[in-house]
């Protein structure tokens, strides 16, 4: 049963973008057809018709690019892929773009972009990781950025809170969020509750305290710690004893209740239900939507110690069984031009690709959104003194592996399990699905054992107190954080 459920979804996928390339097929005047499989967003047809007008500027090949938001999804792509009926450009986050590459899906870039006059500044380098896989180009950047908690200063001026610290501490954060749960719900029913936060991330929570997924050679999972266990419990209690943010079931009260309005998670934050979110730049997107302007400032997470955010790319790659790479290389190119760069730095999608474009006004001061100035200012300040690539193991896909972490998460929230036991469980399944992968090829088993010879000197020199050579550590959080706390040499 569950084979044809499969087989029939199969179908059905390739049906759809067979009938999204049918009705769109035909360009005018003869021109090749290239389609852009990426997400449901209304600026992504700005961005084809500025690329015509780039490539008749420039003297290239002219193409109509088709924008395909049916059937982005990674699993719809996988299915297309292995039909070999894939979209020639492909949008994806850099976990699934890692993945499509261990699968063969990814058409490699270094050689076909070898003659192009690509700019010697053409990426971020705090989201190399999520480009590049073992040395070699994989896309290129649509779009960059990372995460903190947005503020409303509107909000907080109007209870009377003074604006939070750009940085804290732990016990900081604790401080000013009991005095806002305190103010904020003074005159309010526990059911209009106002909460201080909306969300924890953990990844950017546990590296303060310097935890990893994965330990130095990205062999296997370095979860189940002392630390870990320790946050998970004070996320537990600023969820349950603090009310710093909604429980689950508090959460699905929210959203029926603003839906009854139209509303979504941005208006609670608009609306002052939610005092911070944790965001990265697209909120700016929806916000603008909403009925008056706030003011926004921009606060980090709170810090075990070692402060750090997370960079990340919405990056753009060819597939590898299209017969269009020569054209769709120029689609890369222009990730890199000014016309693309500008056009993300005024329409709010994170910040632009190429850093040097953050300098502009067009990205720092939006003329018709002064009241986001403050928060574009900090947002680039921090995210180039803090951001760090997300890690990636080369023996595990990232979808499964955040799976195993969510439900063993889950469990302990709703008090099936004890934080222990569910940072236990983390590693024990993650370290199986490493196994698991490692025992699928005679290469990955090669790859895997060199590593872990590596690891082996790694662990050694810990357990001597020596310092960890820098040039054996390959994840690129650990890395830095060795680098930087003197761990490392």
């Amino acid at each position: 049963m569950k084979n044809a459920f499969l087989a029939l979804l199969a179908i059905l996928v390739i049906f759809s973008q067979f009938m999204v390339y049918q009705r769109t097929s035909g360009a005018a005047g003869g021109l090749p057809v290239l389609y852009w499989a990426t997400d449901n967003n209304i600026t992504r047809q700005v961005t084809v018709d500025k690329y015509r007008v780039w490539l008749k500027k420039n003297g290239y090949p002219d193409m109509d690019v088709k924008v395909d938001n049916i059937n982005g999804s990674l699993q719809k792509l996988v299915i297309q892929g292995a039909a070999g009926v894939g979209p020639d450009i492909m949008n994806l986050f850099g976990w699934d773009l890692h993945y499509l590459n261990q699968i063969g899906m990814v058409q490699p870039l270094d050689d076909l972009m070898a003659d192009l006059k690509v700019p010697p500044e053409n990426h971020d380098p705090t989201v190399s990781n999520e480009l590049f896989a073992a040395g070699k180009r994989m896309g290129f950047s649509q779009n960059a950025g990372t995460s903190y908690y947005f503020v409303n200063l509107t909000w907080l001026r109007k209870i009377g809170m003074p604006p939070p610290p750009e940085r804290w501490t732990v016990e900081a954060f604790e401080a000013y969020g009991r005095a806002y749960v305190e103010k904020a719900n003074r005159d309010r029913k526990v059911s209009q509750r106002s909460f201080f936060i909306n969300y924890v991330d953990r990844e950017t929570f546990r590296r303060s305290y310097g935890v990893s997924y994965f330990n130095e050679t990205l062999t296997a999972c370095a979860l189940n710690r002392p630390e870990h266990v320790a946050l998970l419990k004070k996320i537990f209690d600023w969820t349950y004893t603090e009310h710093f943010l909604a429980t689950r079931a508090e959460a699905e009260s929210i959203s029926v209740e603003s839906g009854k309005g139209g509303g979504n998670w941005t208006s609670l934050f608009h609306n002052g239900t939610q005092a911070l979110v944790w965001s990265g730049l697209p909120i700016l997107i929806s916000l603008r939507e909403c009925a008056g302007p706030v003011d926004l400032g921009i606060a980090e997470c709170p810090s075990g110690g070692y402060r750090n955010s997370v960079s990340r790319t919405y990056a753009t790659a060819l597939y590898s069984g299209s017969a269009n790479h020569k054209l769709a290389r120029y689609f890369l190119l222009y990730l890199t031009s000014e016309p693309h760069n500008l056009e993300i730095a005024e329409n709010g999608d994170q910040m632009p690709p190429i850093p040097s474009f953050r300098e502009r006004d067009a990205f720092r001061k939006p003329p018709a959104w002064p009241n986001e100035w403050n928060a574009h200012r900090v947002y680039k300040e921090k995210s180039s003194e803090l951001g760090t690539p997300s890690e990636y193991s080369p023996f595990v896909a990232y979808n499964p592996y955040q799976k195993v972490e969510r439900n063993a998460v889950d469990a302990y929230f709703s008090k099936v399990t004890s934080a222990e036991e569910a940072c236990q469980t983390m590693e024990e399944q993650i370290n199986a699905l490493i196994q698991a992968n490692v025992a699928r090829s005679p290469e990955n088993r090669a790859r895997y054992d060199r590593a872990r010879a590596v690891q082996a000197r790694i662990d050694a020199a810990k357990r001597e107190g020596k310092k960890i050579p820098l040039d054996l550590v390959e994840n690129p959080f650990l890395r830095r954080y060795y680098r930087e706390t003197g761990k490392g040499l």
